[in-house]
This record gives structure tokens, sequence and C-alpha cells, in this order.
């Protein structure tokens, strides 16, 4: 017996072909040294919306309006307070910074920033770095501004999957920088007389999804409910995730068949379903 429910559709698919910025800064603490970009008149629109446009290897975006300097030390919190930043195909979101060409010694001119990411704003997993090389730092790859910002493959900046630390989901981006390290070494690779600290001109958020739902009633063709149970039919490669509304994953399924949802609370979930004819993303009340 086929039954119609009614669910909340999630007003965007997880994986969007486009991307999104940051809008939201939770907390800021600048470093020592450099201010560029720290006036009200300039600060936080300035790490808001995409990278520069004229940004590349061989011309540094400098202007207060585009760039915050974080200092040495400094430390920035931000996301993206009307989205939920999860783990999707490749890179999850690319921070750029104002990387480029030192024309005395074509060597690129770099400021590094240590990532770590949060579910809940206290406790942060950090993204592995090599700090004699930079290697997974971020404020290590020139921005190129007249390409698409969207498209980590060719846009620049440093790009970061979540998949390589284990998380599902995050809602806070920890930028840190690691320059006056850099700083006090001058037999480090990356030391140069002129460091003055990361430079963060923008960030971009490649898989998310939002959470402005909107109500509708629907009857999914392949999706049935029973109780406390769900049934999924035909496509036997169905991957089915349940999600908290705090974007935790609370359990997972894989397959045909019965699948029940007991174990869970009553309460709103979102449940994402992936099979080879794409991916939904729902929101669902366990009553």
């Amino acid at each position: 017996m086929r039954y119609s429910i009614v669910i909340l559709l999630i007003a965007t698919n997880l994986f969007s072909q486009d991307c999104i910025t940051i809008n939201h800064v939770f907390s800021f603490t600048p470093g020592e040294g450099q201010n560029l970009g720290q006036g009200e008149e300039f600060y936080p629109a300035n790490i808001f919306g995409i990278p520069s446009r004229i940004a590349s290897e061989n011309v540094a975006e400098a202007s207060e309006s585009e760039v915050l300097s974080l200092g040495f030390g400094g430390e920035i919190i931000v996301g993206n307070t009307d989205n939920l930043i999860i783990d999707g195909e490749g890179a999850d979101f690319t921070i750029f910074e104002n990387v480029f060409k030192n024309p005395v010694n074509g060597r690129l001119f770099k400021e590094p920033a240590i990532i770590s990411v949060s579910k809940d704003g206290q406790n942060y997993t950090e993204f592995p770095y090599e700090f004699s090389s930079l290697e997974g730092c971020a404020g290590t790859h020139p921005t190129y501004g007249n390409a698409d910002y969207c498209d980590s493959e060719v846009s620049g900046g440093d790009s970061f999957d979540l998949a390589d630390i284990g998380l599902d989901s995050i809602r806070y981006i920890k930028i840190k920088d690691i320059t006056d390290q850099v700083n006090v070494n001058q037999n480090h690779k990356y030391f140069d007389f002129s460091l003055s600290g990361f430079d963060l001109d923008a960030l971009v958020i490649h898989s998310y999804i939002a959470n402005v739902m909107s109500s509708v009633e629907s009857d999914i063709s392949e999706f049935y409910t029973l109780s406390s149970s769900i049934v999924i039919s035909h496509i036997a490669s169905n991957s089915i995730q349940i999600y908290n509304i705090n974007g935790i994953l609370v359990a997972e399924y894989s397959g045909i068949g019965v699948f029940q949802f007991r174990e869970l609370q009553n309460g709103v979930y979102i449940m994402k379903i992936s099979n080879s004819k794409g991916t939904a993303v729902e929101k669902i009340i366990k009553l």
C-alpha cells in the first residue's frame, strides 16, 4: 500500500552546482603588527562575498575593501548562518588569501594559517598540515580572480575536504595565523622580511544544506512510510543518511527494504537519500 506523506523539503539540493560565501563572523582576535582592513568602514564586508577578481599569482589584492589582515597570530572564526556546511564530493570549502609570486626571487609569498572546524563552536578538529612545506595550510596558493570561483579546480586558493578529517558537517571554520612562527625562523623556506600575517580575501562554500525550508505536500514515488519505519524500493544502491537538526549524522542505511526509525527519538531530522538517479534531501518528522 502506498502512503502519501507530508514532508518539509529543503529549499536547495545537497550538492549545488553553485556555491555560497560566508556571511557571519563568530569571533575575531587580531594579532600583532598588520591591521589592514580591520576598520569599521571595511570589516566585515571585506571578507563576505566572492574573492578578488583582479587577483592572480602576479597581482596581490591589497585593498582594505577586499582583504582583512589577521596579523601575526591572529584568529577568526566564520561561517554561514543560513546554511550547514556538509561533506560533499571533493572540496567542501575554499579559502582565498592574497598569495603572489615574488618578482625578485620568483618564489610564492606565503603567509599561512592553520584551519580547524567545528559542529558546535566548542570542539574543533584541525586539518593536518606540515610546517616546513606549509602543506595543508591556507594562504599557500594564489587566487585566480578571472576564473570560476565556484570551481575549486581552477579558482586557486586552498581547498579543504571534510572527509579528510572524518566529519560529515560543520558550522564553524577557524582560521589561525601561523605566519608569526615562520617570521621567527629565518631558515624556513618561506621566510621573508616583509611577512606581516594572513590576509583573508574570501571563503567559498561548495557543499551545504540550506537551513531555510518550505512546507509542501508531496507524494514521493519511491519512498513510503509505515509508522516509525521507511520503506525504500526499486534501486538497490540507495544510500540513506539521517542527520539531526544540528547537522550530526545519527543513522545510516543502504540498499532496499524496511528501515526502522525506532532507535531515533521523536523529533525533526534531515534525510539524505542518494542513488544512481541523483540526491534528494528532505526534512522528516518522527512522531
